[in-house]
């Protein structure tokens, strides 16, 4: 399980304040090279980075689709499937409930990972009120396709359900950043250093609004 941004990552581990967490960052290997991601859910994600697709470009609205999908008399099929799947990857679970929720979505990337070519499932984050986006596949793909760049530590100083000026559902978190990775070994040990305490970066964050 990985996610399309630090923030949303850090949503996901549902953190308590005091704890601290690591974040780490990868890079596909093979820039020039797309990998094919079932989606699930995508038109119901606030992600910023996929508003510019979700009018006309993700397979439930794409007019192309659409129309094979009629051709072959699949449409309401088709749709009633997709609101399934999306409805289960977008369920809200208690906390006591979290691994039956991680057991759904690796039965559906089990699925859909018999298609051809097909690498994981994108979803929306539940963690995160449907603000970030997570990625799942299996660890040989994800070795495969990816290596670790740079790795950080945060500590949850604080948490809020609400914060003035803005009506985005919370939790909102304050963090602290404690250091970075200055190198990652080939097998996997990272090698820290501390950052320092007049660090920019240290505010109530949401997801969509990642720091520069």
């Amino acid at each position: 399980y990985a996610s399309r941004s630090a923030h949303c990552a850090i949503y996901e581990v549902h953190p308590e304040v005091g704890d601290q967490v690591t974040v780490l960052f990868c890079a596909a290997r093979d820039v020039h090279r797309p990998h094919l991601f079932a989606q699930i859910g995508l038109e119901r994600c606030l992600a910023d980075e996929l508003a510019a697709i979700q009018q006309s470009v993700l397979p439930g609205v794409k007019p192309q689709f659409r129309k094979l999908l009629q051709s072959k008399g699949l449409s309401t099929s088709w749709r009633r499937t997709d609101e399934y799947l999306g409805d289960m990857v977008t369920a809200l679970w208690s906390a006591d409930e979290e691994q039956d929720r991680y057991k759904i979505t690796n039965a559906i990337a089990s699925v859909l990972l018999i298609i051809p070519e097909i690498v994981g499932i994108n979803y929306p984050s539940v963690a995160s009120s449907l603000q970030g986006l997570n990625l799942c596949m299996p660890p040989d793909q994800a070795d495969r396709l990816f290596s670790p760049c740079e790795a950080w530590t945060v500590r949850i100083e604080e948490r809020r359900e609400q914060i003035s000026g803005t009506q985005d559902r919370g939790p909102f978190y304050r963090t602290t950043f404690l250091r970075r990775s200055a190198s990652i070994e080939e097998d996997g040990h990272i090698n820290w250093v501390d950052i320092e305490r007049d660090y920019p970066i240290e505010a109530l964050l949401r997801v969509r609004k990642i720091p520069a």
